[in-house]
């Protein structure tokens, strides 16, 4: 089954401990975006890499013996990384397979793009939890 993830930069200064519900109040995102997990999917390497390692990151789940929940993080020095990763992925796709206006695969990709832009440009951490939904505890 498919979850709708958000993703979300903010300020490394306002990462949440782990186990800290996910709300607006102490959640100060700077810009959010989401995707679908179906997005893991996609059977193009090393695109498909790049998107699993985007929308993986570490756990910040109040039990670490579970580190595949969410909400997982990438601190900003990460972000600046997989952005430069996940734009030559994208760019070697798209030279040899154009996208088609209007693709879902393509929408999600690109707002995955936007987000790491967005939080590297800022010098800013990205959070992946599920959409509107508290963290799992």
């Amino acid at each position: 089954m498919a979850i709708k993830l958000a993703l979300r930069s903010i300020p490394d200064s306002a990462l949440p401990a782990p186990g800290t519900p996910l709300t607006p109040e102490n959640f100060p995102a700077t810009k959010t975006t989401h995707c679908s997990s179906y997005i893991q999917a996609l059977q193009v390497q090393p695109l498909l890499q790049r998107i699993r390692e985007a929308i993986r990151g570490t756990s910040l789940a109040a039990n670490p013996q579970f580190p595949e929940h969410l909400p997982r993080f990438h601190n900003s020095a990460d972000v600046k990384i997989l952005h430069q990763q996940l734009q030559e992925a994208w760019a070697d796709v798209t030279a040899t397979h154009p996208p088609s206006p209007g693709d879902w695969w393509t929408g999600q990709i690109e707002a995955i793009l936007i987000i790491f832009a967005w939080a590297a440009e800022h010098d800013e951490a990205i959070v992946i939890s599920e959409a509107g939904l508290q963290t799992r505890q």
